[in-house]
């Protein structure tokens, strides 16, 4: 399990199309190995078109409002307003941009370790920000052991424990920790 505190997820500032799942939970990963690919969903997609079609319309009007203008047929007002539209849907295109739209998003892992839990499904439509993916960076892991009763005078905060995989191969040595925890 993961050590309190130290799980890392992986989510998408936008509402996205979950496409591909390229790990599975238990999986021991590398730094920077792709792990999720997803894409907008349908209706970030229409936004996004939208925005930039707001943006092309407002640089066509601001150019015609310009002209006009050198013409002594339009105001200072309506140079202002045209600008400022022209500004403001400018800047909804490069937020899109900022938050990964245009290409599909391969979320990648930040640090080596291990894929602790996966929350969505191929074809799943994610809300933005929601968590895909969990995972416990290497070395960040714990371990629950249930211990007997007539045992639990051997321990105490602190103390070494030594854990042997019970199925597993003699070549495999033992696996040293701590007690960080104890509860009933």
């Amino acid at each position: 399990v993961p050590l309190s505190g130290h799980t890392r997820s992986s989510a998408v500032p936008y509402e996205s199309l979950v496409q591909t799942i390229r790990v599975t939970e238990g999986q021991q990963v590398s730094n920077h190995e792709a792990l999720i690919e997803v894409g907008p969903s349908p209706a970030t997609q229409l936004e996004f078109e939208q925005a930039q079609l707001e943006y092309e319309t407002a640089k066509k009007n601001a150019t015609l409002v310009m002209e006009r203008m050198d013409l002594k047929l339009a105001t200072r007002q309506e140079t202002l307003d045209a600008q400022q539209r022209l500004m403001l849907s400018k800047q909804r295109v490069e937020n899109w941009r900022k938050k990964g739209l245009g290409a599909p998003t391969v979320l990648k892992s930040d640090s080596a370790g291990v894929v602790w839990k996966i929350q969505v499904q191929p074809g799943e439509i994610v809300p933005a920000g929601q968590m895909m993916l969990a995972m416990v960076p290497e070395g960040k892991a714990g371990v629950i052991l249930g211990i007997e009763p007539e045992n639990i005078d051997q321990f105490g905060l602190g103390t070494t424990a030594h854990i042997t995989r019970v199925n597993g191969s003699r070549e495999h040595s033992p696996i040293a920790g701590k007690v960080s925890f104890i509860a009933q």
